[in-house]
């Protein structure tokens, strides 16, 4: 494998797409010549670095939460299954191990996927564990009694997961206030 520089590559999973700039990107030393000749990359047989891959989805999974954790809130946006499901991947959880953190019965998250309709308060709980998940990696495996050791997370993703669990709660009381 041969390390090449791309200038702009653009990275999709459940949760959106981003565009990653000046990225190393592993190919055969003929799928090099053929990339230098014009052939798009998405039409050769390429790899990312894991860390490549681990950063992309970590920034995809924070602005899926930042934008829709709100609307979820409010009612004004519904998740869909291929959105749940890739909220459980993050949490890196099976299906049992989901409906416990979902506090739902096994039988019962089964029937929402095949049924592909979401109660909103399966919604909010699950986007609730996914800012947990992304303010302390591990939380779900441990709020059903698994050990996980405990990983840093940087001070910027910290901020910007509890503002937007904060910014929500300021809007929501500014609403209900009574008048005098």
């Amino acid at each position: 494998m041969k390390k090449i520089k791309v200038a702009q590559y653009e990275y999709k999973n459940e949760f959106g797409s981003i565009t990653l700039k000046n990225l190393q990107v592993f190919l055969d030393p003929e799928d090099v010549k053929k990339y230098n000749s014009g052939v798009d990359l998405e039409k050769l047989d390429y790899g990312l670095s894991a860390e490549t891959i681990r950063n992309a989805e970590e920034k995809l999974a924070i602005e899926f939460f930042k934008e829709k954790y709100g609307p979820v809130v409010d009612r004004v946006y519904q998740l869909n299954i291929n959105e749940l499901e890739a909220i459980q991947r993050r949490l890196d959880l099976n299906n049992v191990e989901f409906a416990k953190v979902l506090g739902v019965n096994k039988g019962s998250y089964s029937n929402i996927l095949k049924r592909g309709k979401l109660l909103h308060s399966t919604a909010l709980f699950a986007m609730d564990k996914l800012g947990r998940e992304l303010l302390e990696p591990g939380a779900a495996k441990r709020s059903i009694g698994e050990s996980v050791p405990f990983k840093a997370v940087s001070e910027r993703v910290k901020k910007e997961i509890k503002d937007t669990f904060c910014r929500l709660t300021k809007q929501r009381t500014k609403k209900k206030k009574l008048p005098r």
